[in-house]
């Protein structure tokens, strides 16, 4: 039988740049949870802890989810099944859920369990980059189309949702994949010179398409559309959050007024703890705790786009850029709908907004990241490249494994047995 349970002795192989930036913001998440999330709480006369509780669980559920995707000895590669059968899964059910389940916020997709609640699409993120990882490699040589059914399907769930957000985070997971593809199988140096141009189009296309099928999507989604240009024309409707946002950066200033002190989360801004937390950041903390924050993050995804490209396996190249890519836009489309310059699309912060789903899928997309570093630093993926290019090489590619520099042998010491 497989060991199924985590193997500690990996653990000094760990990549501790990236497990001390994810605590640390998690850390920081929880703080202010509590803090953006205590003054409504206290108005409605409940527990100023029910939140912190709710997040801190998850939180330590998350840590034990990135540890056993971390120091599992099995690879993740090379279950094609298992992957096709997770992405139809949770596209039928994301489907479904649009059409017949609950909707919170005016938003369908979410599964209620008591009272706990979460969104499939969530997990779709990261079963997205797992299986479109191993599409590029050819895995799915014989389902192209039936592929691409599934993912034409997903875009028609996300939409149905409607999930704006997460129309454009899939999107964009697809397009950074296929171009890293390109640019890694075939080496198209020029691609990175097309790779500006494509994100400038896609931005455009976006907000040209928002802007003009703004009649045939739900009220609420419209209103949020139509207010980020001018959000003080609708400040007694659907522009007040953006509003009160402005008006908690505005009153931080440089250095905030201090943890537990904002004036906006006071029922002035509507769920300060989940999609417009950094305002509460800002107000508290500044314009040099928010910078904290962006740094970090930013850290966060070099720090996973630099392992990406340390590793010798083209499959965890393309696994890591696509977990680098729904983070980062994530993060933009969030902090975007902050400052006003995007549509608000109830994306959360990553690690530092309230909910469940969010941080397991993220801590997961970590643990696995982790493990490629792992593998990396034990010359295990150097195999598993060699499986890929003899999968590629009918196809007519020319690629060799990228191998350590040997350490030259001193004569003196004779042959080295192997």
């Amino acid at each position: 039988m497989k060991q199924i349970k985590p193997d500690f002795k990996r653990v000094k192989y760990s990549d501790f740049w990236l497990i001390g930036m994810m605590i640390i913001l998690m850390f920081i998440g929880l703080v202010m949870i509590y803090s953006a999330s205590s003054g409504q709480l206290a108005l409605a006369k409940e527990s100023p802890t029910t939140y912190l509780r709710k997040q801190a669980g998850w939180m330590a559920m998350s840590l034990v989810i990135f540890v056993i995707a971390s120091y599992r000895p099995q690879n993740f590669r090379g279950r094609f099944p298992l992957n096709f059968l997770l992405v139809i899964c949770l596209t039928a059910l994301q489907l479904g859920l649009d059409l017949i389940g609950p909707r919170i916020n005016g938003a369908a997709g979410w599964v209620a369990l008591g009272p706990i609640s979460f969104q499939p699409a969530e997990f779709l993120k990261l079963i997205n980059v797992i299986y479109f990882a191993e599409v590029l490699l050819g895995k799915s040589k014989n389902m192209k189309w039936l592929t691409l059914g599934i993912f034409v399907m997903q875009m028609i769930a996300i939409l149905a949702a409607p999930d704006l957000g997460g129309l454009a985070i899939n999107l964009m997971i697809y397009l950074v994949m296929l171009i890293a593809a390109l640019k890694i199988i075939f080496r198209w140096r020029f691609m990175w010179g097309v790779i500006p141009v494509i994100i400038m189009i896609y931005i455009a296309t976006y907000i040209a398409s928002v802007k003009k099928f703004v009649p045939f999507i739900p009220a609420y989604q419209a209103e949020r559309i139509k207010n980020f240009t001018n959000p003080f024309d609708y400040v007694q409707t659907s522009g007040r959050q953006l509003v009160h946002s402005y008006y908690a950066i505005s009153n931080g200033g440089w250095t905030g007024v201090g943890i537990g002190n904002s004036i906006e989360k006071q029922g002035y801004l509507p769920e300060p703890y989940t999609d417009f937390i950094l305002s509460i950041i800002s107000e508290e903390w500044g314009v040099i705790g928010v910078s904290l924050i962006l740094l970090l993050l930013a850290g966060l995804i070099c720090r996973i786009i630099i392992l990406g490209s340390r590793t010798r396996s083209l499959y965890n190249t393309l696994v890591c850029y696509g977990i680098a890519t729904f983070i980062f836009t994530g993060a933009v489309f969030n902090i975007g709908g902050m400052l006003g310059m995007l549509p608000l699309t109830g994306v959360t912060l990553p690690f530092i907004s309230y909910g469940g789903s969010s941080l397991f899928v993220l801590t997961l997309s970590l643990g696995i990241v982790n493990k490629i570093a792992i593998q990396t630093k034990l010359g295990e993926d150097e195999l598993e490249q060699r499986e890929i290019l003899r999968s590629l090489r009918p196809q007519g590619t020319q690629m060799s494994v990228k191998r350590r520099p040997q350490r030259p042998v001193n004569p003196s010491q004779g042959p080295t047995r192997r």
